[in-house]
C-alpha cells in the first residue's frame, strides 16, 4: 500500500471516528429526553408475559416454556430498565454519560425483581442507584423510543420480524448476485446459535441484527468498496457498531461471518493476498471495537469526572482474566469446553458431524482432483476464522466462561467457517469438472 492511499485510509477512519462518536453521543442524549412514565407503563403491562411465574409458564405452550427457560432474561431486564431510568436532578448528557440503574440490592444484580419494582414504583426509595458508564448502551436510540409506543412484548415481536426480513434481504441479495453459497452458509452458522431464544431476546439479538446487516451491504456494495479500498473502512466502522449498540454478548459473530461472506464473494487472488486480509480486516474491526469503546470511557470522564476509565480498566483486568489460575491457553481449551456444554441436545453433535464429514468428503475429492496450491488459496481464509473463537478466548477468557449461557454464541463462527469450506470445495469440484467438459 504507497503513502497516498495509507493517508487517504486514515482521513476516512478519523472521519468515521469522529462521526461516530458525535453523531453517537447526541442521540443518547436526544433520546434521554423522552419521558420515562409512558414507558414504564408500557413496561408493566408486559411483565407477566415476559418474566412470568412459575405457575402462569407451566400453564404455556411447550415453545413458550423453551422460550422462557431458555432466554436470557436477566440481561434483557438490565436493558428494558434502562430504557425507564430517571434520575431527578440529573440532565440527559449526564443520563447517557452515566446510564444509571436502580437495583434492589447493593452488591448483587436482582435485574427482573427490580424491573417489576421500578416500573410499580415499589421499593424505589430502598434501591441503590448504580451505573453502567463504562458500555456505550447503544440500543437505547431504538429501545426508548419503541417502548414509548409499544410494550416490551410488542417490541419483541417487531424484533423477530425485522429479522426474518433481513435474513430474506440476504437471501434475495445473495441470489440476485448468484452467489448461491452465502445464504446456506449462513444457515450452518445460525443453527449454532439457538436462533428461536436468539431472535426473540432483545439482547441476543443485536449481534445478529448487526451480522445481518453487515452481510447485507457487502452483497450490494462489495465491487464498490474493493475498487475503493473501503472494506478496512468498512470493517472498522464495523467494530464500532458493535461496540455501540451490543452489550457484550457474542461481538465476534458480525466480524466471523462478515469475514466468511467477503471471501465467498471474492474473487480469489494468491495466498500471501489473501492471509494478509484475513488477518488485516480482523485488525480493522478490533482497533474499531476497542478504540470507541475506550472513546465512551475518555468521553464520560473529561466531561463529567466519572471515573469512568478506572471502573473500566477493573473490568477489564476481570474480563481477561485467565480461568481458575490456567495457563492463558489452557484456560482457552477450558473455557471452549464450557461453551461446547451448553450444546445439551443431541441435535448439535449430530449437525456438527455432518457438516465436518461432508465437508471432509470434499476435501478428500477436491485433493485428488484440484492443485494443493490453489486448495490452499481457496480455503485459507476460512481456516483462520475457524480458530476466531479460540482467538477471542485467548483475550476474553474470563467473561466468557461467567457468561456461558450466551457467550456460546461466538462458536457459530467455527460453524460458518466449516460451511463455507464445504461451499468453497462444492464450487471448486464444479468448476473444475466445467473445464474438463469444455475441454473435450
Amino acid at each position: 500500500m504507497d503513502k497516498g492511499v495509507l493517508l487517504k485510509l486514515l482521513r476516512r477512519v478519523v472521519m468515521v471516528s469522529i462521526g461516530s462518536a458525535v453523531l453517537g453521543t447526541v442521540l443518547l442524549v436526544l433520546i434521554f429526553c423522552i419521558p420515562t412514565d409512558r414507558i414504564k407503563s408500557h413496561i408493566e403491562a408486559s411483565l407477566e408475559q415476559m418474566i412470568p411465574t412459575e405457575e402462569a409458564l407451566s400453564a404455556r405452550s411447550p415453545l413458550a416454556q423453551y422460550i422462557r427457560n431458555g432466554r436470557v432474561s436477566f440481561t434483557d431486564a438490565i436493558m428494558v430498565q434502562n430504557a425507564a431510568e430517571k434520575v431527578e436532578g440529573r440532565n440527559a448528557f449526564e443520563h447517557a454519560m452515566w446510564i444509571y440503574h436502580h437495583d434492589l440490592s447493593q452488591d448483587t444484580w436482582t435485574p427482573e425483581l427490580s424491573l417489576s419494582d421500578y416500573v410499580r414504583d415499589e421499593n424505589v426509595e430502598g434501591m441503590f442507584l448504580h451505573n453502567y458508564a463504562r458500555y456505550w448502551h447503544g440500543y437505547l436510540v431504538f429501545l426508548k423510543p419503541l417502548l414509548f409506543f409499544f410494550t416490551w412484548s410488542q417490541v419483541t415481536v417487531i424484533a423477530v420480524v425485522l429479522q426474518v426480513l433481513l435474513l430474506l434481504l440476504v437471501l434475495l441479495l445473495s441470489l440476485r448476485r448468484k452467489a448461491y453459497g452465502v445464504f446456506p452458509a449462513l444457515l450452518g452458522g445460525m443453527l449454532f446459535m439457538k436462533p428461536v431464544l436468539m431472535m426473540t431476546s432483545l439482547s441476543m439479538s443485536i449481534c445478529w441484527i448487526i451480522t445481518l446487516a453487515a452481510i447485507s451491504l457487502i452483497l450490494v456494495f462489495h465491487e464498490k468498496m474493493e475498487q475503493d479500498n473501503w472494506y478496512p473502512v468498512f470493517f472498522f466502522s464495523l467494530g464500532i457498531a458493535v461496540a455501540y449498540f451490543d452489550f457484550l454478548t457474542y461481538p465476534i459473530v458480525p466480524l466471523g461471518f462478515a469475514l466468511c461472506v467477503f471471501f465467498l464473494i471474492k474473487k480469489r487472488e494468491n495466498p500471501g493476498g489473501q492471509l494478509a486480509e484475513v488477518v488485516g480486516l480482523p485488525v480493522c474491526w478490533g482497533v474499531g471495537y476497542a478504540c470507541f469503546w475506550a472513546g465512551k470511557w475518555v468521553l464520560a470522564e473529561v466531561t463529567l469526572r466519572s471515573g469512568t476509565i478506572k471502573d473500566a480498566a477493573s473490568s477489564l483486568f476481570g474480563w481477561s482474566d485467565v480461568v481458575g489460575g490456567r495457563p492463558r491457553l489452557n484456560g482457552s481449551l477450558y473455557t471452549l469446553g464450557l461453551l461446547l456444554q451448553e450444546y445439551q441436545s443431541v441435535f448439535y453433535p449430530i449437525a456438527a458431524g455432518l457438516l465436518a464429514a461432508v465437508a471432509l468428503v470434499l476435501l478428500i475429492l477436491a485433493f485428488v482432483r484440484i492443485k494443493p496450491l490453489k486448495l490452499l488459496n481457496a480455503l485459507l481464509p476460512f481456516a483462520v476464522v475457524f480458530f476466531g473463537p479460540l482467538a477471542w478466548l485467548l483475550v476474553v477468557q474470563h467473561h466468557s466462561a461467567l457468561h456461558t449461557s450466551f457467550t456460546f454464541r461466538m462458536l457459530s463462527v467455527s460453524a460458518v467457517a466449516v460451511s463455507c469450506i464445504g461451499i468453497k470445495l462444492a464450487e471448486l469440484l464444479l468448476e473444475e469438472k466445467r473445464g474438463k467438459n469444455q475441454g473435450k
